[in-house]
């Protein structure tokens, strides 16, 4: 009887973790690389930024909503953040600063 009870718990945590890995861990990397690879060609392709106009793009997951989002600063303007978020394209969801140059509508 103990050892089922073992293997049961066993059995429950090893679902439990696989099922919250993503959570546990932050966000899978190749997911997070993926997004950043596509807010980098967005903001080159449709919005005609140089590669070095773009300082950093750092990508999140949000373990409250379980999604991710992408904080972008430009090399002009490097006090002020903007947020990207990919729903069926890459669009800007915000910006945190006291300038917003280069915010969009």
């Amino acid at each position: 009887m103990r050892k089922i009870l073992v293997i049961c718990m066993i059995l429950f945590l090893a679902v439990a973790v696989s099922y919250n890995f993503e959570w546990i861990i932050g966000g899978y990397p190749q997911t997070k690389s993926a997004i950043q690879g596509n807010v980098r060609d967005y903001l080159m392709n449709e919005q005609n930024y140089k590669i070095t106009d773009i300082a950093s793009i750092d990508v999140t997951y949000s373990r409250k909503f379980g999604d991710y989002s992408a904080q972008v600063i430009l090399s002009d303007e490097k006090e002020t953040k903007y947020y990207y978020r990919i729903d069926e394209k890459v669009k800007q969801s915000g910006y945190n600063g006291k300038t917003n140059k280069h915010r969009e509508s």
